[in-house]
């Protein structure tokens, strides 16, 4: 058996300053927390766009139905007495309301069409306004509907 005569004296552990490995774990650390904090903050931003997105869609379609409430009765479409189709309206709401990437699409249906009796008097129109948008790449839509009466 070989003795070495300096072994006992021999201290090989260093506990000043700081190592590579710590360095390193620190760095991976680090990056780990920044890319979780940047990947919520992305995704705030994201929602916060689409909830915008949406909230501007549902004021348009509220827009719409108060202005189409304004009208006169017969003058809606579908009344004996109109002169303005639906596809009129729907372009004169476009122009007026919409703004650039939202679409406007207006239904009107006379109540006796919906229960199919037609012995029912022309006093109720169904009103279904619908707004397109495009958000994330995807097609969305708010639709809102209400009754007139005459």
């Amino acid at each position: 058996m070989i003795k070495f005569k300096y072994t006992k004296n021999m201290n090989i552990k260093n506990n000043k300053g700081i190592t590579g490995i710590d360095v390193t774990v620190a760095i991976i650390i680090i990056t780990m927390f920044t890319g979780l904090i940047a990947s919520m903050f992305y995704n705030v931003d994201a929602s916060r766009k689409e909830l915008e997105r949406n909230s501007k869609a549902s004021e348009i379609a509220i827009t719409t139905i108060e202005q189409i409430k304004q009208m006169n009765y017969s003058d809606l479409p579908g009344s004996e007495t109109s002169t303005k189709t639906i596809e009129q309206l729907n372009q004169e709401m476009n122009q007026a309301n919409s703004e650039d990437g939202y679409n406007i699409e207006i239904q009107i249906q006379n109540y006796k069409d919906i229960k199919q009796n037609q012995d029912l008097e022309d006093r109720v129109k169904k009103v279904n306004v619908k707004v397109k948008y495009t958000s994330n790449n995807k097609q969305k839509d708010v639709e809102i509907s209400t009754a007139i009466v005459k």
